[in-house]
């Protein structure tokens, strides 16, 4: 999934968190099954399929996203915080109560009657460098839905990111190569209540870069392993799959 950054003030934008380079009007992010795993007889899809297409104005924000679904979301500033809402919706909805934290909410996080304004709001804290350290996202009543923290090598990449809901905590590693394109991504998930905590590493490669130096298709092999769950007897498992991911870009 693509990270969201902040519209509106002199820190990164959406187009930084994206890690997009130039003046990008829009870009069209799409993937396909190479090698898959098969389910019951049944074989993976190996169609290319489009993921979301993302409209970014000139300063970098990004205004739109559309979904393969149908939904579209449109982003603006809202009483000075980062929002969106819905211009179409998916049915069923793309974003549920059941991500909604369930921990008693801090001073700061006050419900309120529901904003007919928006249906995800975002507040950001910076490092010293501008950079987002810290990305919170409320629901219209107030309550916490997911937070983000960020870490970042020498070359200001992001190098580690914890990803919280009420559901699970993420944590993921990044490296990258000489020229700043991602190669792994170690990941480790642990759920919170009744489920399989389980861990994955990404390997990237096999990249194609258009003129303004953004990659434009990639190889993606995924090794992922779970712990099952024993006492339901639920055994664990372990497979690998690969993808292409691709990304087409117009420009202002």
């Amino acid at each position: 999934m693509s990270l969201i950054g902040v519209q509106g003030q002199a820190k990164m934008s959406d187009k930084d968190m994206n890690g997009v380079k130039g003046p990008v009007r829009s870009m069209r992010e799409e993937y396909q099954t190479v090698r898959g795993i098969e389910s019951k007889g049944e074989k993976p899809d190996y169609s290319r399929k489009t993921f979301q297409e993302v409209d970014f104005d000139e300063s970098g924000g990004i205004t739109t996203i559309r979904y393969p679904d149908e939904s579209e979301l449109a982003f603006d500033i809202v009483d000075g915080f980062k929002a969106f809402h819905y211009v179409k919706k998916a049915k069923p909805p793309r974003f549920t109560v059941m991500r909604v934290q369930s921990e008693p909410l801090k001073k700061e996080e006050k419900l309120t009657p529901p904003d007919p304004r928006y249906e995800i709001r975002y507040v950001y804290e910076y490092d010293k460098n501008g950079r987002v350290k810290t990305e919170k996202e409320y629901d219209n009543t107030g309550k916490p839905f997911r937070t983000r923290s960020f870490e970042y090598d020498d070359n200001g990449n992001v190098s580690q990111m914890r990803e919280e809901t009420s559901v699970a905590i993420e944590k993921h590693k990044y490296k990258y190569d000489r020229n700043g394109l991602l190669v792994e991504d170690l990941e480790e998930r642990n759920i919170k209540g009744p489920g399989t905590d389980s861990t994955g590493r990404k390997v990237y490669s096999d990249y194609k870069i258009d003129d303004h130096g953004n990659w434009v298709e990639r190889k993606v092999t995924y090794y992922y392993e779970d712990r099952g769950l024993p006492e339901y007897n639920i055994k664990a498992s372990k497979w690998d799959i690969e993808t292409l991911e691709f990304r087409s870009f117009v420009y202002y």
